[in-house]
């Protein structure tokens, strides 16, 4: 195509994704260094200890908030979830489909009964 020239690379400060929490931007944490310092760590961190000990939901479709709220808590639903489906599908997390816009994680939960538990098997899961 001959654009080569013309390519400008990314800069590593798009790496760092924020959310606008509290009246204020603040940034996800993107590796473990980050996640020991920041604000959201404890209120994500509860959500995802807590995954593995939560019931096992319907096989039927739900919306992607339903799911990541009986999943992971209130605060990863209303906050992550909903700025993921803004900004990936310009969407409503309370209507998109779980099955439509993210079906492994309803796979991961139906066949193992977490998502967490069901990605740490993976590794060692037989390919079918």
């Amino acid at each position: 195509l001959g654009i080569a020239g013309m390519i400008v690379p990314a800069s590593l400060k798009s790496n760092v994704r924020y959310l606008w929490l509290n009246g204020k931007r603040q940034a996800l944490p993107s590796n473990f260094a980050t996640m020991l310092t920041n604000e959201l760590t404890p209120d994500l961190a509860l959500g995802v200890i807590r995954e593995p000990f939560k019931k096992k939901g319907p096989l039927e479709d739900e919306s992607l908030h339903s799911f990541f709220a009986r999943r992971f808590g209130f605060f990863f639903a209303d906050k992550l979830v909903t700025a993921l489906a803004n900004g990936i599908w310009a969407g409503d997390a309370r209507k998109l489909s779980v099955l439509s816009c993210m079906k492994p994680l309803h796979d991961m939960e139906a066949r193992s009964g977490s998502v967490l538990i069901d990605a740490l098997k993976s590794p060692f899961r037989k390919p079918s």
